[in-house]
C-alpha cells in the first residue's frame, strides 16, 4: 500500500557529509550545509541524488497529509455517528421508561378490574342463595310490600 514506502540507507558519501557537519553544530543551517556538502563532494550526481531524495521524502510526505485527511475525516464521521446514536439511545431509554410506567399503571388498573369483578361475582352468589331463600317466603328484592 502507500504506507509501505521505505527509503534506501544513506549512502555512504552521505554519511560522510554528515559526520563531516557535525562539527558545525546546530545554527539552524546544519541542513543546509548537510545539502551543500553532497553536491560539492558528489558534484552534480550528488546533486541529483539529493534531488530524487528530496522529491521522494516530499511524495511520501504527500501520501502522509492524504492518509491523515483521510483517517480525520473517519474520526469526524465516528463521531458525528456516536452523537446520533447518543440522542437515539436517550429516546429510545426515556420511550422504553414510558413504557414500564404504563404497563405498571395498566397492570394495577387491571388488578382492582379482576378484584371488582371477584367481589361482585361473590356477591352474586351469596344474593342468589339469599334470594332462593326469600323467594320460598314470598319476599323479592326491589318488589314493594302491598
Amino acid at each position: 500500500g502507500p504506507t509501505d514506502t521505505v527509503f534506501p540507507p544513506p549512502l555512504p558519501f552521505q554519511r560522510m557529509a554528515q559526520a563531516a557537519n557535525a562539527h558545525r553544530g546546530s545554527d539552524g543551517d546544519a541542513e543546509r550545509d548537510l545539502y551543500s556538502d553532497l553536491v560539492e563532494d558528489g558534484g552534480a550526481n550528488g546533486e541529483t541524488l539529493v534531488r530524487a531524495h528530496n522529491a521522494a521524502l516530499r511524495e511520501r510526505m504527500k501520501m502522509h497529509d492524504e492518509e491523515m485527511r483521510a483517517l480525520k475525516r473517519q474520526v469526524q464521521d465516528v463521531q458525528e455517528a456516536n452523537e446520533r446514536l447518543r440522542g437515539e439511545n436517550l429516546t429510545l431509554e426515556k420511550n422504553i421508561s414510558c413504557l414500564y410506567k404504563t404497563a405498571v399503571l395498566e397492570i394495577t388498573r387491571k388488578d382492582g378490574e379482576i378484584k371488582r369483578l371477584r367481589t361482585q361475582e361473590v356477591e352474586g352468589r351469596l344474593g342468589a342463595k339469599g334470594g332462593d331463600r326469600a323467594g320460598a317466603s314470598g319476599y323479592h328484592r326491589g318488589a314493594t310490600a302491598k
